[in-house]
């Protein structure tokens, strides 16, 4: 039982920190690459929290809300740039454009930096999953 919970919450807990990132990314003017050495902290910490011991399991728990995570704010700061280079509202283009065309923009835009960040971060989601593999019991 511990195992779904574990899956939900990293969706969940992944699509909530994508967003963030998308939208920290996009008040400060940038894409935000070095976000994402900061998400998997909050992810890891999360599964920790929730009894998830260190090892294997939570260091792919871990990664998968990483990856989920980076999809999120991806489509959504394609889709910004979009709607931002077409004069329109976000919101209403999300809907309009697709995932295709907004993960085509932001991939056009990606330099060596996301990379070292992106891989940085799916590397430190791994290594703070496999942890001590020690959680206090409540």
């Amino acid at each position: 039982m511990n195992w779904i919970l574990g899956i939900i919450a990293v969706l969940l807990a992944g699509n909530a920190v994508g967003g963030l990132w998308a939208l920290l990314a996009l008040l400060l003017g940038d894409r935000g690459p070095w976000l994402a050495l900061l998400v998997p902290l909050p992810l890891t910490w999360l599964l920790a929290f929730n009894q998830h011991p260190g090892g294997w399991w939570r260091a792919v728990l871990g990664l998968s809300g990483y990856l989920v995570a980076l999809a999120q704010a991806t489509f959504l700061i394609g889709a910004a740039i979009v709607a931002a280079h077409l004069g329109k509202g976000l919101w209403p283009w999300i809907f309009d454009i697709g995932p295709e065309m907004a993960f085509a923009v932001s991939r056009a835009r990606f330099g060596w930096l996301e990379y070292v960040c992106f891989v940085g971060g799916a590397v430190l989601a791994v290594w703070l999953g496999l942890g001590t593999g020690r959680t206090k019991r409540r």
